[in-house]
Protein backbone atom coordinates (compact mmCIF):
# COMPACT_ATOMS: atom_id res chain seq x y z
CA UNK A 1 0.00 0.00 0.00
CA UNK A 2 1.39 3.40 -0.99
CA UNK A 3 2.04 5.98 1.69
CA UNK A 4 -0.36 8.93 1.61
CA UNK A 5 0.65 12.54 2.20
CA UNK A 6 -1.25 15.82 2.47
CA UNK A 7 0.57 19.08 1.75
CA UNK A 8 -0.51 22.08 3.78
CA UNK A 9 -0.09 25.50 2.18
CA UNK A 10 3.42 25.86 3.63
CA UNK A 11 4.52 22.59 2.01
CA UNK A 12 2.97 23.56 -1.33
CA UNK A 13 4.86 26.85 -1.21
CA UNK A 14 8.07 24.91 -0.45
CA UNK A 15 7.36 22.84 -3.57
CA UNK A 16 6.51 25.87 -5.70
CA UNK A 17 8.62 27.82 -8.10
CA UNK A 18 8.46 30.75 -5.63
CA UNK A 19 11.40 29.16 -3.84
CA UNK A 20 13.58 29.87 -6.90
CA UNK A 21 13.01 33.57 -6.34
CA UNK A 22 13.85 33.26 -2.66
CA UNK A 23 17.06 31.33 -3.37
CA UNK A 24 18.24 34.10 -5.71
CA UNK A 25 18.13 36.37 -2.68
CA UNK A 26 19.58 33.77 -0.27
CA UNK A 27 16.21 33.42 1.48
CA UNK A 28 15.13 29.90 0.51
CA UNK A 29 13.15 28.19 3.25
CA UNK A 30 14.42 25.14 5.10
CA UNK A 31 13.07 21.82 3.82
CA UNK A 32 12.51 22.85 0.19
CA UNK A 33 14.74 20.19 -1.33
CA UNK A 34 13.28 17.55 0.99
CA UNK A 35 9.71 18.29 -0.15
CA UNK A 36 10.70 18.36 -3.82
CA UNK A 37 12.72 15.18 -3.53
CA UNK A 38 9.91 13.36 -1.73
CA UNK A 39 7.31 14.31 -4.36
CA UNK A 40 9.61 13.65 -7.32
CA UNK A 41 10.52 10.22 -5.91
CA UNK A 42 6.86 9.22 -6.37
CA UNK A 43 7.17 7.31 -3.10
CA UNK A 44 3.55 7.92 -2.28
CA UNK A 45 0.38 9.73 -3.21
CA UNK A 46 0.51 13.46 -2.54
CA UNK A 47 -2.76 15.23 -1.83
CA UNK A 48 -3.47 18.90 -1.70
CA UNK A 49 -6.80 20.65 -1.57
CA UNK A 50 -8.31 23.55 -3.44
CA UNK A 51 -8.49 25.14 -0.02
CA UNK A 52 -4.68 24.82 0.39
CA UNK A 53 -4.09 26.24 -3.09
CA UNK A 54 -6.33 29.19 -2.25
CA UNK A 55 -4.28 29.78 0.88
CA UNK A 56 -1.07 29.64 -1.24
CA UNK A 57 -2.46 32.17 -3.69
CA UNK A 58 -3.34 34.48 -0.80
CA UNK A 59 0.14 34.13 0.75
CA UNK A 60 1.96 34.67 -2.55
CA UNK A 61 -0.20 37.63 -3.50
CA UNK A 62 0.47 39.21 -0.09
CA UNK A 63 4.18 38.93 -0.84
CA UNK A 64 3.62 40.23 -4.37
CA UNK A 65 1.83 43.34 -3.13
CA UNK A 66 4.26 44.02 -0.26
CA UNK A 67 6.74 46.67 -1.31
CA UNK A 68 9.73 45.00 0.38
CA UNK A 69 9.21 41.42 -0.81
CA UNK A 70 7.90 42.32 -4.25
CA UNK A 71 11.48 42.88 -5.45
CA UNK A 72 11.94 39.10 -5.15
CA UNK A 73 9.77 38.75 -8.27
CA UNK A 74 11.72 41.23 -10.38
CA UNK A 75 12.76 44.87 -10.62
CA UNK A 76 9.88 46.20 -12.72
CA UNK A 77 6.15 45.79 -12.19
CA UNK A 78 5.94 43.93 -15.54
CA UNK A 79 8.65 41.44 -14.42
CA UNK A 80 6.93 41.00 -11.08
CA UNK A 81 3.56 40.33 -12.73
CA UNK A 82 5.11 37.80 -15.16
CA UNK A 83 6.84 36.05 -12.25
CA UNK A 84 3.74 35.70 -10.08
CA UNK A 85 1.72 34.45 -13.08
CA UNK A 86 4.43 31.87 -13.80
CA UNK A 87 4.39 30.65 -10.19
CA UNK A 88 0.60 30.21 -10.32
CA UNK A 89 0.81 28.42 -13.68
CA UNK A 90 3.42 26.01 -12.34
CA UNK A 91 1.29 25.26 -9.27
CA UNK A 92 -1.74 24.55 -11.46
CA UNK A 93 0.41 22.44 -13.80
CA UNK A 94 1.68 20.35 -10.87
CA UNK A 95 -1.94 19.57 -9.99
CA UNK A 96 -2.96 19.01 -13.63
CA UNK A 97 -0.01 16.67 -14.26
CA UNK A 98 -0.93 14.70 -11.13
CA UNK A 99 2.31 15.42 -9.32
CA UNK A 100 -0.10 16.63 -6.64
CA UNK A 101 -3.46 14.88 -6.48
CA UNK A 102 -6.29 17.27 -5.84
CA UNK A 103 -8.03 16.16 -2.67
CA UNK A 104 -11.59 15.15 -3.38
CA UNK A 105 -12.62 15.54 0.24
CA UNK A 106 -14.94 18.54 0.15
CA UNK A 107 -15.26 21.13 2.86
CA UNK A 108 -18.36 19.47 4.21
CA UNK A 109 -20.23 20.43 7.33
CA UNK A 110 -18.51 17.47 9.05
CA UNK A 111 -15.03 18.76 8.12
CA UNK A 112 -15.91 22.29 9.25
CA UNK A 113 -17.41 21.06 12.54
CA UNK A 114 -14.25 19.00 13.16
CA UNK A 115 -12.19 22.14 12.48
CA UNK A 116 -14.36 24.11 14.91
CA UNK A 117 -13.85 21.46 17.59
CA UNK A 118 -10.08 21.51 17.06
CA UNK A 119 -10.04 25.31 17.23
CA UNK A 120 -11.96 25.26 20.50
CA UNK A 121 -10.01 22.33 21.99
CA UNK A 122 -6.61 23.92 21.42
CA UNK A 123 -7.71 27.53 21.73
CA UNK A 124 -9.15 26.93 25.20
CA UNK A 125 -5.75 25.49 26.21
CA UNK A 126 -4.18 28.72 24.93
CA UNK A 127 -2.37 26.89 22.15
CA UNK A 128 -2.30 28.96 19.01
CA UNK A 129 -4.33 27.36 16.25
CA UNK A 130 -5.96 29.37 13.54
CA UNK A 131 -9.02 28.39 11.57
CA UNK A 132 -7.01 27.66 8.39
CA UNK A 133 -4.75 25.20 10.21
CA UNK A 134 -7.77 23.57 11.85
CA UNK A 135 -9.35 23.04 8.42
CA UNK A 136 -6.14 21.41 7.11
CA UNK A 137 -6.10 19.07 10.13
CA UNK A 138 -9.79 18.23 9.66
CA UNK A 139 -9.15 17.48 5.97
CA UNK A 140 -6.28 15.14 6.89
CA UNK A 141 -8.55 13.35 9.36
CA UNK A 142 -11.27 13.02 6.71
CA UNK A 143 -8.78 11.75 4.10
CA UNK A 144 -7.40 9.19 6.57
CA UNK A 145 -10.91 7.92 7.30
CA UNK A 146 -11.84 7.86 3.61
CA UNK A 147 -8.68 5.94 2.63
CA UNK A 148 -8.74 3.75 5.75
CA UNK A 149 -5.06 4.44 6.33
CA UNK A 150 -3.07 7.25 7.90
CA UNK A 151 -2.36 10.31 5.79
CA UNK A 152 0.84 12.11 6.81
CA UNK A 153 0.64 15.88 6.98
CA UNK A 154 3.68 17.50 5.37
CA UNK A 155 4.37 20.60 7.42
CA UNK A 156 7.18 22.34 9.23
CA UNK A 157 4.83 24.44 11.35
CA UNK A 158 5.77 23.56 14.94
CA UNK A 159 2.30 24.42 16.28
CA UNK A 160 0.66 22.10 13.74
CA UNK A 161 3.17 19.34 14.53
CA UNK A 162 2.40 19.55 18.24
CA UNK A 163 -1.33 19.32 17.61
CA UNK A 164 -0.81 16.43 15.18
CA UNK A 165 1.09 14.54 17.87
CA UNK A 166 -1.79 15.12 20.30
CA UNK A 167 -4.34 13.98 17.69
CA UNK A 168 -2.26 10.96 16.51
CA UNK A 169 -1.90 12.41 13.01
CA UNK A 170 1.26 11.29 11.20
CA UNK A 171 3.62 14.13 10.28
CA UNK A 172 6.46 14.52 7.81
CA UNK A 173 8.50 17.59 8.79
CA UNK A 174 10.68 18.51 5.79
CA UNK A 175 12.75 20.95 7.86
CA UNK A 176 13.88 18.13 10.17
CA UNK A 177 14.01 15.09 7.90
CA UNK A 178 16.26 14.32 5.02
CA UNK A 179 14.58 12.32 2.33
CA UNK A 180 17.22 11.26 -0.14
Amino acid sequence: MQKLYYLDANAIIKYSFYQEYLSRHSQQEQGVETVRSLIQSQAGIFYCSNFALLECYHTLLKKYWATETCKLFGETRAEQERSIKLIFLKLRKAVKDFELHMDTTPLTAHVLVTAQKLTYKYGIQKQKIDSLDAIHLALVMALSAKNRQPVSLITSDERMIEICENESIAVFNPAKQSRM
